[in-house]
C-alpha cells in the first residue's frame, strides 16, 4: 500500500527532473556561445560592373555599378571583383581589413579594369584613395589620366593616395609604409 502512494509522487518527480534537464540542455549551448570571445570574420564577395545598379545587392549575377558602393560595404576579408571596363569614378577606402583577412580590390579573372581620371574632379585627392586604413590590397586594376599622389608622410601617417601612370600593379601598406609592385 505505501508503494501506491509514493509512486504517484515519484512520477511527478521524474517529470519535472526531464523537463528541467530538457530545458537545460536546450539553453546551455546558446548561453556557452553567446558568451564565447572567438572571432568569426565572415568572408563576403562584391562584384561591380559598369552596368550594374547600385542598388543591386552587389552579387556576381546583380553587381554593383560603383567601386564606392562595394568600398562602403566591404568588411575585413572581403573581395571585390570588379568587371573589365572603363570607370569614371574616386573611390575612398572606407573600411579596414585585418591580419590574414585584407579587403581586396580586384579585376574580376582576366578582365582589363581601367580607372580613368580624365572626366573626374581630382582637387586634393587622388582616384583610389586609401587614408589611414590597414590591410588593404589592389591588384589588377590601371589607373589613366591621373598621377600618383601621396598625402601627408606615408611613413609617420599611413596615408597613401593611388593613382598612379604608368599603372601600379599592386599596392601594399604594412607598418605604415607602402610599396607598388
Amino acid at each position: 500500500m505505501k508503494y501506491q502512494t509514493i509512486f504517484p509522487s515519484l512520477k511527478k518527480s521524474l517529470f519535472i527532473f526531464i523537463l528541467s534537464f530538457s530545458m537545460l540542455i536546450f539553453t546551455l549551448p546558446t548561453s556557452t556561445f553567446a558568451q564565447s570571445n572567438c572571432n568569426v570574420i565572415s568572408v563576403t564577395n562584391y562584384y561591380v560592373s559598369p552596368t550594374g545598379n547600385d542598388l543591386n545587392p552587389g552579387t556576381s549575377d546583380q553587381p554593383f555599378a560603383t567601386i564606392q558602393k562595394a568600398a562602403n560595404v566591404a568588411k575585413e576579408g572581403s573581395t571585390i571583383y570588379i568587371r573589365g571596363g572603363v570607370y569614371n569614378q574616386k573611390v575612398r577606402v572606407t573600411h579596414s581589413g585585418a591580419s590574414g583577412a585584407p579587403i581586396t580590390f580586384q579585376n574580376y579573372q582576366d578582365e582589363k579594369v581601367i580607372l580613368d581620371g580624365s572626366k573626374v574632379k581630382l582637387e586634393d585627392d587622388g582616384l583610389f584613395t586609401i587614408e589611414d586604413k590597414n590591410y588593404i590590397q589592389v591588384k589588377e586594376l590601371d589607373p589613366m589620366h591621373t598621377k600618383l599622389t601621396v598625402v601627408d608622410d606615408v611613413n609617420r601617417s599611413g596615408s597613401i593616395v593611388l593613382a598612379a601612370t604608368p599603372p601600379l600593379k599592386a599596392l601594399g601598406v604594412k607598418k605604415n609604409v607602402w610599396f607598388g609592385i
